[in-house]
């Protein structure tokens, strides 16, 4: 009952540790034993899954057999899991890789860093960024630096968010945040605690040091393999972009929510 959210939530974990072990798995079970109104008795499982997304994904991964691969949709605004299909190429039955936060938040974390600039720092999506260097490479000699030379390049916020410019991130970093303000962000953004969530997922990591210096710039900039994330919580992450900036509260994969 809704009307009673700590019972509510309260269910919602029970079917979490009743079906999770499952998930991991990459199996869904169509029946659980869940404990309601203190009766621990088996339920049969309707998913929020939409049939045709997750068909799509399910064949997507099959037709194209990657190494490693992980679909993972929800609703922005409901938190629903519309679609989670995961495949392994050297291990078929391997578990399943959305759960896992083992893997590189890299640009993802441009994210974070982009909402602290506009939210904490006040910059504009017009401002315009000096920096020196290609555009996919950060290298010390160039982040460090604010030297004007004839070889600088001005880049909108806009721009190098959307096209992912490392060393225009970095400087950013070191001109308008700092450590504390990014490590802020990065927990608005659920990083380092675990998800609420219908089955377990891993923590993503951040790990954000504690000077500003070349290392903050390369986590500001996702160029590093220190922070990680799962696929789970890169799919939160971009729903909050189209959700007003809102971060899904919980993520329902069981009907009835």
């Amino acid at each position: 009952n809704k009307d009673n959210p700590k019972k509510y939530f309260d269910l919602r974990e029970d079917i979490a540790q009743s079906i999770s072990s499952e998930i991991k798995r990459n199996t869904f079970p169509q029946q659980a034993k869940v404990n309601l109104d203190g009766n621990k008795d088996e339920y049969s499982i309707e998913y929020t899954f939409n049939p045709k997304l997750q068909k799509q994904a399910q064949n997507l991964l099959k037709q194209y057999k990657p190494d490693y691969g992980a679909i993972f949709m929800i609703d922005a605004e409901t938190g629903k899991v519309l679609a989670m299909a995961s495949q392994q190429k050297s291990n078929p039955h391997g578990d399943n890789l959305n759960l896992r936060a083992t893997f590189p938040a890299a640009s993802v974390f441009k994210v974070v860093t982009a909402t602290a600039a506009v939210d904490y720092a006040n910059v504009e999506p017009s401002h315009k960024i000096a920096f020196n260097g290609a555009n996919y490479t950060l290298h010390k000699r160039n982040v460090l630096s604010d030297k004007v030379n004839r070889w600088t390049r001005y880049i909108t916020l806009k721009d190098a968010f959307a096209r992912s410019i490392n060393t225009a991130f970095g400087r950013l970093t070191l001109e308008s945040l700092n450590p504390a303000v990014l490590t802020e962000y990065a927990e608005k953004f659920q990083f380092n605690t675990d998800l609420k969530t219908d089955f377990n997922v891993e923590a993503s990591q951040a790990y954000i040091p504690n000077e500003a210096g070349f290392e903050l710039t390369q986590v500001a900039a996702g160029y590093n393999r220190k922070n990680t994330l799962s696929p789970v919580h890169g799919a939160m992450i971009a729903a909050s972009i189209v959700n007003n900036g809102k971060i899904t509260d919980y993520l329902f994969l069981s009907s009835g929510s």
